[in-house]
């Protein structure tokens, strides 16, 4: 169930990627850590 959560939030991480745009470094750098966190 865990791991089901997790790559839910993979999903929902990748399409906040595509929206925000990976040009923004902020917003990439907070996205980072979260995924370290989630990790």
């Amino acid at each position: 169930m865990a791991m089901r959560r997790k790559m839910m939030l993979f999903l929902i991480l990748d399409k906040y990627d595509v929206f925000i745009g990976k040009n923004n470094g902020f917003f990439f750098f907070i996205d980072q850590s979260i995924r370290d966190s989630v990790i």
